[in-house]
């Protein structure tokens, strides 16, 4: 945690480094000192079909999911921080948007190829 899922219309996918954005971003909740660099899950999906407004519009989203034990102040300074890194992307594009929620469960059950087999698989409940 925390889970970063940036959406965009998929008119939008040429006109910038997507893989440069998926670093800054990174680098942005880095900066934030609330999670581990190893811990940050971040990506990306274009999408050929959508509607703002009623309309073809461009547009870029990005939900951040965060465990619940961080406040209110902590997840609104981080989702300034990522909002303005999105806004110096993407200066002419009306619709960008950050939403910051916690995960509905504070568990997260993961399995990992390298670990052990006898601790293949973990589960962390807060």
């Amino acid at each position: 945690m925390p889970h970063l899922v940036l959406e965009y219309s998929h008119n939008l996918t040429h006109t910038f480094d997507s893989a440069k954005l998926l670093m800054e971003l990174h680098q942005e909740v880095v900066v934030s000192e609330l999670f581990a660099s190893q811990d940050i899950h971040i990506r990306s999906q274009d999408y050929s079909q959508y509607l703002v407004g009623g309309r073809l519009a461009s547009f870029v989203h990005l939900a951040v999911v965060v465990e619940p034990r961080h406040d209110f102040g902590e997840k609104k300074r981080l989702s300034n921080a990522l909002l303005a890194v999105l806004a110096a992307t993407f200066p002419k594009v009306e619709h960008v948007d950050v939403e910051t929620r916690e995960a509905e469960h504070s568990c997260v059950s993961q399995s990992r190829v390298a670990l052990q087999a006898v601790d293949k698989e973990r589960m962390y409940c807060n």
